[in-house]
């Protein structure tokens, strides 16, 4: 599954694969965080898929990683973990960082029964399109 990332995408350099709390909670209920509540989230969490579940090592999670890969930077792997890549280590761990944070504070919302007030879709699109926050940095 790894390798069918760095085969779908020349962008990804550094690629990381683990467990987090919130967003493996997020994972095991097949569901996506929500966009436009945070900056960081636009950034680095804009873009995320969910991958449904197959056996480690199987060919079938290689070939379902590597379709998610050609859409999103962040993979949800249902029951499994999540899986982040980006163009360095840095940018890798804040992509990971962000998504994780993002499903912690939609539990949290949810916990405490005050739902969060994403921006507007309109909004969203803006700050991504300006490139405001992240701006584009070329491979290394």
């Amino acid at each position: 599954m790894h390798r069918a990332i760095y085969q779908q995408r020349t962008d990804a350099r550094w690629l990381l694969h683990c467990t987090p709390p919130h967003a493996t909670v997020f994972a095991a209920q097949n569901r996506l965080p929500s966009r436009g509540v945070f900056v960081e989230g636009m950034a680095y969490v804009a873009n995320v898929a969910a991958i449904p579940y197959f056996h480690p090592g199987s060919e079938e999670l290689g070939n379902a990683v590597g379709q998610g890969a050609a859409q999103a930077e962040a993979l949800l792997l249902q029951n499994h973990g999540v899986m982040v890549f980006d163009t360095s280590l840095d940018e890798a761990r804040m992509r990971l960082l962000s998504l994780e944070f993002a499903c912690g504070l939609e539990l949290a919302a949810e916990n405490g029964k005050r739902p969060l007030v994403p921006l507007s879709p309109e909004v969203v699109k803006e700050f991504e399109m300006r490139r405001i926050y992240r701006p584009v940095a070329p491979a290394t």
